[in-house]
């Protein structure tokens, strides 16, 4: 068990590293008063109290009234159950309520990191309503799979440049040379995503809904599977 690991996804669901680390440590042990906490994780009385005390606002752990104060560990599922269910209500009425852009203006937007890149990929994804082109090495092709066939299931036309053979109902395969970590994807010829992936941190794609780039996005595509596809008619995207 990767102690480490668990205290930084546990961060990711509200908790302060103080926190998770006494959670942790209540889990372990079922039932401790602070005191017994401070002295097992070393962190100070008056620390520990304080982080109880935050613990059980949080919903991560209850208090248990006896002769002695006891802290136990709300299940780990729950507390997560919990906080998704929380904030998939929140997130809700904050796409409802949040006010409007004014002026719309089509421009080019830069995301960096990997983890930022895939997230924007998931999301334009999620917002197709009828055809997907992608091109990138097989490597990362294999992270947005899932994805790709959520999208075939939906009915959307998928198309895909890479350098390995992919197979899956639903999709056209062009084999083309490995991209290495260059990645382009455009949606509904109306959003590109382009750029370097790969590189964890260093990665950086640029993102755009402006036309006139949208359209050059479209010809450098449509000609590589014409390249591609020589006299097999597989040469326009819509």
């Amino acid at each position: 068990m990767d102690d480490h690991l668990i205290i930084e996804k546990l961060i990711h669901f509200g908790l302060t590293r103080q926190e998770a680390s006494i959670y942790t440590t209540l889990v372990k042990y079922n039932e401790l008063t602070g005191y017994e906490i401070s002295k097992k994780t070393g962190i100070s009385r008056s620390n520990a109290y304080s982080c109880l005390g935050s613990l059980v606002d949080k919903g991560a752990a209850y208090l248990i009234e006896s002769d002695v104060t006891r802290y136990t560990a709300v299940d780990i599922d729950e507390f997560c159950s919990n906080k998704i269910r929380k904030l998939t209500l929140e997130h809700k009425y904050l796409v409802e309520n949040m006010p409007k852009t004014l002026v719309i203006e089509e421009g080019y937007i830069t995301i960096k990191t990997d983890e930022h890149i895939l997230n924007k990929i998931h999301n334009i994804f999620e917002q197709a309503e009828k055809r997907v082109y992608v091109s990138m090495s097989d490597v990362y092709l294999d992270l947005i799979m899932d994805d790709l066939k959520a999208l075939a299931d939906r009915g959307i036309q998928i198309n895909i440049i890479t350098n390995k053979e992919v197979a899956f109902d639903g999709a056209k395969v062009y084999i083309s040379e490995d991209a290495n970590n260059q990645i382009g994807i455009i949606t509904d010829s109306v959003k590109v995503l382009t750029g370097e992936y790969g590189l964890g941190s260093d990665s950086t794609c640029l993102y755009s809904g402006q036309r006139n780039f949208v359209r050059v996005f479209k010809d450098s595509l449509s000609n590589e599977i014409k390249l591609i596809q020589m006299k097999k008619g597989d040469n326009n995207i819509e």
